[in-house]
């Protein structure tokens, strides 16, 4: 399986788990295809995750299909799967 962060950068399996136990992933969540996607963004260091996961234009755009907000991810797994693609809520 290949995993890739929201900038289109392969990442292994082993980087999203050093990632998230160094506190480096945010979860980006938008609306697409008539359901709530999510990609998952590496950041560089602890301010850069900070200033990422406080990303929350719900309610601030003209479309919701332009909102986006961002969350830390509660588990690695959650990570993984928004690495991968399979993380959606409808």
């Amino acid at each position: 399986m290949k995993y890739y962060t929201a900038e289109g950068i392969e990442v292994t399996r082993d980087e999203i788990k050093k990632a998230y136990v160094a506190g480096l992933c945010v979860l980006r969540w938008g609306r697409g295809n008539w359901k709530n996607t999510v990609n998952l963004i590496i950041a560089r260091d602890a301010e850069e995750a900070d200033l990422e996961a406080d990303v929350d234009t719900r309610g601030d755009c003209w479309s919701m299909s332009d909102e986006q907000w961002s969350c830390r991810p509660e588990t690695l797994g959650e990570a993984i799967k928004a690495g991968c693609g399979q993380m959606s809520y409808s």
